[in-house]
């Protein structure tokens, strides 16, 4: 698996509200750092992607309600990690995500 490079120049694309959460498979260079700070994005370092798990992410990156989206998935991440000892970063998306489709799937229940 290859890693994903941000540039300014791609740098909008993984912007989501006012944040930019970094993973093990993307590389920030030290340019887009300086545009990120000028415009007062916040970076995010965690293994959990900022994918929603419930499948409407592209739908909330138009609304403006993506960075829920990112906060459970740190959250969710965050308790795991410490609760579980899950320190395996596919292994830790893999069960992020799981877990936060089960919650998904109650509320909506």
């Amino acid at each position: 698996m290859g890693k994903t490079l941000i540039t300014i120049d791609n740098l909008d694309q993984f912007i989501h509200g006012n944040k930019l959460v970094m993973d093990s498979a993307k590389i920030l260079t030290p340019g887009a750092r300086d545009e990120l700070c000028k415009r007062g994005v916040q970076i995010s370092y965690d293994e959990a992607t900022a994918h929603c798990a419930h499948g409407e992410c592209s739908q909330h990156a138009h609304d403006g309600h993506d960075e829920h989206c990112d906060d459970l998935l740190i959250g969710v991440a965050a308790i795991i990690k410490q609760h579980y000892g899950i320190t395996d970063p596919d292994e830790l998306r893999k069960v992020t995500l799981e877990t936060v489709a089960v919650i998904g799937k109650s509320l909506h229940a």
